[in-house]
């Protein structure tokens, strides 16, 4: 039999050592970052990030422009996949802006708040995709009424922008065309039945933080959520 010998066990060791060294570079290798980019359509520009599934982009970047209000990031120019934030890519990927365009606050009936900011209470105009405005008179608008659009069939999209913190009761039930509804990040509470009976909306992304009353997003012919929760 083959005697190693001194030298030769202190070889092995090395080559363990080497080895095992080798084994777990390669298991703490980083998984490669990718890059996204912002296609803002006329908007201020947005720095392109580098993210991964692992360390995804956690909160949204926000773009403005002149008479529009901005509605999201898209996978796509012709808005049929939302990109919805943490946004973790797979590989590299542009992303592009949806903007509305803004109504006048006079279209919007108010009533102020014991906080001294406006809640929105009804709506006048004839706009199929509503923006909801932030301010009113010098004051901010940060809520929406009780009943303020119940039972309005004309109604195919809502953005409540950021800054709004309460939806009221019924705000939005039996809208039969709502489609879409992006709500804010600083939303706080969605009262009961707020969008009951809305079959035709698709989910919306919501904080797990949001208080939501008894049958905020349900109907009679679908009992279930029409809302994820987002986790930060």
């Amino acid at each position: 039999m083959l005697e190693l010998g001194y030298g030769g066990e202190q070889m092995k060791k090395i080559v363990s050592v080497l080895l095992l060294g080798l084994l777990l570079c390669s298991c703490s290798k980083a998984a490669p970052l990718y890059e996204v980019s912002f296609v803002t359509l006329g908007g201020t520009s947005v720095a392109s990030v580098k993210a991964n599934e692992t360390e995804p982009i956690e909160l949204q970047p926000v773009s403005s422009k002149p008479n529009y209000a901005f509605a999201g990031w898209y996978e796509d120019v012709n808005y049929v996949t939302p990109a919805v934030f943490p946004y973790s890519p797979n590989q590299d990927v542009t992303l592009y802006a949806k903007w509305i365009v803004t109504l006048s606050s006079s279209d919007f009936s108010y009533v102020l708040k014991e906080n001294g900011e406006y809640a929105v209470v009804s709506y006048s105009g004839n706009s199929l995709n509503l923006v909801l405005p932030t301010e009113y008179e010098g004051r901010a608008v940060t809520g929406v009424a009780n009943n303020a659009f119940s039972f309005t069939q004309s109604v195919y999209s809502v953005v409540i922008p950021e800054g709004y913190t309460t939806i009221g009761d019924w705000a939005f039930a039996d809208c039969d065309d709502l489609n879409y509804v992006t709500l804010p990040d600083s939303l706080v509470s969605v009262g009961m039945y707020a969008f009951y009976d809305c079959d035709r909306m698709a989910d919306v992304i919501i904080q797990e933080s949001v208080s939501l009353g008894e049958n905020a997003f349900s109907s009679r012919s679908s009992p279930g959520c029409h809302c994820s929760h987002k986790y930060n």
